[in-house]
């Protein structure tokens, strides 16, 4: 673990086995631009598109919730959606952890979406154990399930 175990997770220490961030490069892919830090979230899925990049994690046994992450490419905002598993949640008490005003957290969910992520006409998609589903590209909500 990094910092004062004593606060808040994610704001004043985080464990590094659990810890991600995206990086987003400059055209040389010499120099970070910006770092956008995934504390207890490290991302495994990632779209990049001209305007975005989008990221995911799929929740598992040891970090048993799942993420969506959109990244404007043009400016610093980013949006994060966190789907917390129903049990074991890392975010099950707000007052245990940071979440950023640019972090939302869903209810908990019973069905993991996010084992694969692309860009289709519909738009982004995810899929898993919990069906297919679009994903609204601004707040990140998981459309209702399609064919």
């Amino acid at each position: 673990e990094l910092g004062n175990r004593n606060g808040i997770y994610g704001r004043d220490f985080i464990c590094v086995s659990e810890y991600g961030e995206v990086l987003l490069m400059d055209p040389t892919a010499e120099q970070i631009l910006r770092a956008y830090p995934l504390p207890g979230l490290p991302p495994s899925l990632l779209v990049v598109t001209d305007d975005a990049i989008f990221c995911g994690r799929w929740g598992d046994g040891g970090l048993p919730d799942s993420m969506l992450c959109q990244i404007d490419r043009t400016s610093p905002d980013w949006t994060v959606r966190v789907f917390p598993w129903y049990m074991d949640s890392g975010f099950a008490d707000p007052s245990e952890i940071y979440t950023p005003d640019n972090w939302t957290i869903d209810d908990p969910i019973d069905a993991a979406y996010f084992e694969h992520m692309e860009m289709t006409e519909a738009g982004l998609t995810v899929d898993g154990w919990g069906g297919r589903r679009v994903v609204d590209p601004n707040s990140l909500e998981l459309q209702e399930p399609t064919q």
